[in-house]
């Protein structure tokens, strides 16, 4: 395989920094108990030919390993995650405040972080009922615990019992619920017709 000249970085067997030169691999990676086959820089000293460790590189190798673990797993990838705020004008901080997440939360997932299913989901309903929510957004409207409760009446599986729509009716639901006094689990389980809890 052709190797590629790139730059210079420290080398620990010549004491000093040298150029370098990288190839594409493949190599067997194991994300999350998930196995797959990913690709990496391979990374040698023109010095003295010794395989050099190279931070930033082995850092975006690391980061495409996950993207591509996502993409197997059924995960939202960094790319789009990004996509969806920048379509929207969100900075990363107001999507994770939409969302009830940690400020820097957005930010660390669209740089290789791996969500979990629950932060997975919450983005998903959040891109699928944006146009319906955004309305509310100018009148204060907690839209994180509205996606929250959604989430939560989903999980009881209402959508197969009423073919409900994911986005089935948000908007409504704020006439009900008023400053965002949410159904309790209990509530939901044990209602005769969960359906009306979105009425």
């Amino acid at each position: 395989m052709k190797m590629k000249k790139n730059t210079i970085a420290y080398c620990p067997f010549c004491n000093s920094n040298q150029p370098f030169e990288s190839t594409v691999v493949s190599y067997d990676a194991n994300v999350r108990g998930v196995r797959f086959t990913a690709k990496r820089h391979q990374t040698k000293c023109c010095k003295c030919g010794q395989d050099i460790y190279v931070p930033e590189i082995m850092d975006s190798d690391l980061q495409e390993s996950f993207e591509q673990y996502k993409s197997i797993s059924g995960l939202l990838t960094a790319k789009e995650i990004k996509a969806f705020r920048k379509q929207h004008g969100l900075s990363a901080v107001s999507l994770a405040r939409l969302l009830g997440l940690g400020d820097k939360t957005i930010t660390r997932l669209e740089n290789g972080d791996i969500q979990n299913r629950s932060t997975d989901r919450e983005i998903r309903l959040l891109m699928l009922c944006y146009d319906e929510l955004e309305p509310l957004l100018s009148k204060g409207v907690d839209i994180a615990n509205l996606l929250h409760a959604r989430l939560r009446i989903l999980s009881w599986g209402l959508v197969k019992t009423y073919s409900l729509p994911i986005s089935a009716p948000l908007i409504q639901s704020t006439k009900r619920w008023g400053k965002c006094s949410l159904p309790s689990d209990e509530t939901i389980s044990s209602s005769k017709d969960p359906l009306s809890l979105l009425a």
